[in-house]
This record gives structure tokens, sequence and C-alpha cells, in this order.
């Protein structure tokens, strides 16, 4: 299983300190590595929510862009029906 590692050839005391300085450090990595996947999951939940209220926000926009074509062709159909009313009042 530590066929893997290097070692020197200066016996099994030696051998011994490589593999617990190997094991701390292993364990130091794995507690940063850990840290910083709390940390992204962190920050990945409040751009999750950044990302949901701006899409809210993008369907309110939406709707009321759409209100305001609406009331704006509204508006239009009725100045051009006032129009035609009044050309026709000055005709007869």
């Amino acid at each position: 299983m530590l066929a893997h590692l290097d070692f020197p050839d200066k016996g099994p005391l030696n051998r011994c300190r490589i593999v617990m300085s190997k094991v701390t450090g292993g364990k130091q990595a794995l507690t940063l590595l850990t840290k910083d996947k709390e940390f992204y999951s962190k920050q990945l939940c409040q751009v999750e929510t950044k990302l949901r209220y701006a899409d809210d926000r993008i369907v309110q926009l939406n709707d009321q862009l759409e209100k305001t074509k609406q009331a704006r062709e509204d508006l239009f159909s009725e100045y051009v029906a006032s129009r035609c009313l009044h050309v026709v009042t000055l005709c007869w």
C-alpha cells in the first residue's frame, strides 16, 4: 500500500516519520479543502438567491412593459377615434 511513497533507505523509524509527515500534510490539505467547500457552498447559495431575485424582477418588469405597451396602444386608439369623430363632426 505504501509502495508508491519514496523512502530513503534509512531505517524503519525514518520511514515512520515520513509517513506521519505525509499523513499530517494530507490532513491539513483535507481541512483546507473542507473549508473551501463550505465557503464556496455559501457563495453558491448567495448567488442562487440573487439569481432568483433577478429572475423575479425580470418577470415583473416584462409584465409592466406589456401593460405599458397595451395602455399606449389603447390611448393611441382613443386618440385616433377622437380625431376621426372630430373630423366627421366638422364635415357635417
